[in-house]
């Protein structure tokens, strides 16, 4: 018995029988998720075994106390010990269930303190004892194992773990560790590459859950989402999961949910946030001894640090001198820190966290103009297993590298690489949804080559970069109709849900039943929207066009174009005018502010004049007011650009532009404009669906 458990013995001593159920008892209350209270029940249990109490019971006691007290506090030195106490009984009693038993949990202590090879070194000690063992045990041990494996990206071997965990499960009839199972194996095809198939496993699993929310399985979840790119949805799920974790004390896990929450604010670039998040994980991991967490938290507050100097570009203006030592001052300082990290991470054994490391110091320097050593600079290769982020991280700072070095070919290689690979995984995918976010993997890459192209000042160059990134971007697709069973079911109790609404606009209703009915839309929809996320993707992503190809588009068109961007926070232009001699210009167009400011005044006046009951006086100020924004758009974007105004025009916008009423621009009224979000997109469409010889416009009218 420790000597924290004799100190605090109690006067009363349990008796085989209520040892027993006591024991039963505290392992019920953990495996409902509340490792607090099985924790004081563990430690009462402890305090008040008799002397002659089974070996059974006393190991599985110390188990239990220390598995409780570690997640709970972090004492590795505590709960290790408390294990060793339970390993010695347990071989004192040659009983092979109760080895199994312990190497279960050493095994588990062992992952969870960030040191899978061990872990897996006592899983397999364990299993190698354990046929004859019970279900639960060799469940338990396999799930476990399954998981270290997955940390060290062996994923057949993972696999092959949690289907034989899974069929333990379900021979035993223990449906919550079968759901965890087949779960498991929905992550490990996560982890392999197969985001829908993933996505679809986890959703059969959760069909057999025989409990509530398990924050475990969302963890798992919301990092698929992340990897899809749609980091609102995670960040939701992420908020949830947290809260669930501190409910039941579980300060490690609240950690990882941090650190994925600080991956999010990462990809969407809110550095800030990413800081704050890596910090508070990093302190938990550090606090609790857990180096490989403490290195990958480590690592990813560098990567913030980095993206607020790549993302805020400092002109190099002498009023800016200071400025600009100062940025280079911390790009050394990141550069070193990180190859620092590598170094202490390769000692370790930990390759994935010491190749990320090396990526950061290698593009810190490139960032930074630190010639030194620039060619001497390698940068490690992509693995097998790598997600799409670390591919395309990969891609961005060999281009960075190579631009450093003066070399713009070798740079042009890699980007077309990584647009490449960006490709390959939207043809995989189904859902407009993953389509389209699965762009934001590749945002600093498109800014950076979009930045080159401008610097070069070739309109060409330029085309070929804006629209390499739109076409990727681009995610809406074809209606098609509900691929199986249960969308169609979903959709029509959507459409159902959707007609009752409008059925209440017309004949009024209570205001809880309108409630009840948006609530219920709106988890359709969602529902919808996830099962779509499960589908494969045909090959039907196109490449994106050439500026050739755009040019001779315009020309078949009759029209003219012009493609807005916007670079280092500001706002460019290129215009081609098809003819004899086909010319791209492009044109800068000063801050992007302003035309955000007077778009938003734009917006504000229309919203004003499409209200029936305003009255005269203030539509007549709106009117005007709408006459000046429109007047000053148009000096902002069209006028500097020299087209003629009597000319068709293609309209080629970014995404925060494309709401703006192009056809209300002075400039462009009584004058066909066409709009689109991709010209790769334009040309597409326009091949697939040819205009009629002979239009004819039709003018339809709605009740008065």
């Amino acid at each position: 018995m420790t000597q924290q458990a004799a100190a605090t013995r109690a006067t009363t001593v349990l008796g085989a029988a209520a040892a027993e159920s006591a024991l039963e008892h505290a392992r019920a209350v953990y495996n409902e998720g509340y490792p607090k209270r099985a924790h004081t029940l563990y430690r009462s249990l402890l305090t008040r075994l008799p002397p002659t109490a089974s070996p059974a019971v006393r190991v599985r006691t110390l188990l239990g106390y220390s598995t409780t007290g570690y997640e709970l506090h972090g004492d590795a030195g505590e709960a290790l010990g408390l294990l060793h106490e339970a390993q010695s009984v347990a071989r004192s009693a040659a009983d092979d269930s109760l080895v199994v038993a312990v190497g279960g949990q050493l095994g588990l202590f062992y992952l969870r303190s960030g040191r899978a090879e061990e872990g897996i070194a006592e899983f397999d000690r364990a299993m190698a004892v354990a046929a004859d063992a019970d279900p639960y045990e060799r469940c338990v041990i396999l799930l476990n194992r399954g998981v270290a494996r997955l940390e060290r990206f062996a994923v057949d071997a993972a696999r092959a773990d949690f289907a034989a965990a899974a069929e333990v499960a379900a021979g035993s009839g223990d449906a919550l560790r079968e759901f965890m199972a087949r779960h498991n194996l929905g992550y490990a095809e996560f982890v392999a590459g197969d985001l829908p198939k993933a996505l679809r496993d986890m959703a059969e699993a959760a069909r057999i859950n025989p409990g509530g929310p398990q924050p475990m399985t969302m963890l798992d979840e919301a990092r698929v989402l992340i990897d899809a790119g749609l980091t609102t949805e995670a960040d939701h799920a992420l908020a949830r999961v947290a809260s669930l974790f501190r409910r039941q004390g579980l300060t490690h896990d609240v950690a990882e949910t941090v650190y994925a929450r600080a991956q999010v604010a990462l990809m969407e670039r809110r550095w800030t946030d990413a800081r704050r998040f890596a910090r508070v994980a990093r302190g938990t991991f550090r606090r609790r001894g857990n180096e490989r967490w403490d290195q990958r938290a480590q690592l990813l507050e560098l990567s913030a640090r980095l993206g607020v100097l790549t993302d805020n570009r400092i002109d190099t203006e002498p009023a800016n001198h200071a400025r600009l030592r100062a940025r280079r001052t911390e790009l050394r300082q990141i550069a070193a820190q990180a190859s620092a990290l590598a170094v202490a991470c390769a000692a370790s054994g930990r390759t994935d966290s010491a190749r990320t490391a090396t990526l950061v110091s290698i593009e810190a320097r490139a960032v930074g103009d630190q010639p030194p050593d620039m060619r001497s600079l390698r940068v490690p290769a992509a693995q097998a297993y790598d997600p799409l982020g670390t591919r395309l991280h990969i891609r961005r700072v060999r281009a960075r590298l190579a631009w450093a070095r003066g070399d713009a070919r070798a740079a042009g290689r890699h980007v077309d690489a990584a647009a490449a690979d960006l490709t390959d995984r939207r043809r995989r995918l189904a859902s407009s949804d993953l389509r389209t976010a699965v762009a934001v993997h590749g945002v600093a890459l498109a800014e950076l080559d979009i930045e080159r192209a401008t610097r070069s000042g070739s309109a060409s160059a330029v085309l070929r970069s804006v629209e390499r990134w739109r076409a990727l971007g681009a995610g809406v697709r074809q209606l098609q109709p509900p691929p199986d069973d249960r969308a169609a079911e979903l959709a029509a109790s959507l459409r159902a849900t959707v007609r009752a609404q409008a059925d209440l606009v017309d004949g009024g209703g209570t205001a809880g039943q309108r409630v009840q009915l948006s609530r219920r839309r709106a988890d359709l929809e969602e529902r919808l929207r996830a099962l779509s996320w499960q589908a494969v993707g045909a090959d039907d992503v196109a490449s994106s066009i050439s500026p050739v190809e755009l040019t001779t588009a315009i020309a078949d068109a009759g029209q003219v174009a012009a493609v807005w961007f916007v670079g280092a926070g500001r706002l460019w232009a290129v215009t081609i005018v098809p003819g004899r001699r086909p010319t791209q210009v492009l044109h800068p167009l000063g801050d992007v502010a302003a035309v955000h400011e007077a778009h938003a005044r734009v917006r504000a006046d229309l919203e004003v004049l499409g209200r029936e009951l305003v009255p005269g006086a203030i539509r007549t100020v709106a009117a005007a007011s709408l006459e000046r924004g429109l007047g000053r758009l148009d000096s902002l974007l069209l006028d500097p650009l020299g087209l003629p105004s009597s000319a068709p025009m293609l309209v080629l916008p970014p995404t925060e532009l494309t709401l703006l009423p192009w056809a209300l621009l002075p400039s462009r009224r009584g004058t066909a404009t066409t709009l689109a979000s991709s010209a790769t997109r334009w040309i597409r469409a326009t091949a697939a669906r040819p205009g009629p010889r002979r239009p004819h416009v039709s003018v339809l009218s709605g009740p008065a």
